[in-house]
């Protein structure tokens, strides 16, 4: 699994992305051989997020205009598993989903708005 903030942005470093990244690893080690693994890190305006885990690889930006986030990018199925790589993201109270990446070399958008300035996002795996 790796998350990383996008070289195409670079941003000031954030204390909470180092808290977001040590509570991923502790989550991913406290939970060995889970049935697929997500990522779920907190995005803020202005952030640009490139992430991947085994079968699927997203990219999101997240922009804030007064109060309305949009969280806008794309997910692709890179496993010929059976499998479909998609993307979620909670923004206020409203979880807003990607459409469905397969089968593998697929690549779907998305694009999410919501009233808030920051945004959890999931990337993960699901059953075609």
């Amino acid at each position: 699994m790796r998350v990383r903030q996008s070289s195409r942005a670079r941003k000031p470093f954030d204390p909470r992305a180092l808290a977001v990244a040590l509570a991923l690893c502790l989550g991913v080690i406290a939970v060995p051989g889970a049935a697929h693994a997500d990522v779920r890190p907190m995005t803020v305006c202005g952030q640009e997020m490139d992430v991947e885990i085994d079968g699927g690889l997203a990219y999101w930006r997240a922009s804030c205009r007064g109060t309305t986030m949009t969280v806008s990018g794309w997910v692709r199925d890179t496993d010929a598993d059976g499998m479909c790589a998609r993307v979620k993201a909670l923004i206020g109270t409203r979880w807003h989903y990607s459409a469905r990446a397969c089968p593998e070399g697929d690549q779907e958008s998305f694009s999410f708005s919501g009233t808030d300035n920051d945004a959890q996002v999931y990337l993960y795996v699901e059953a075609a």
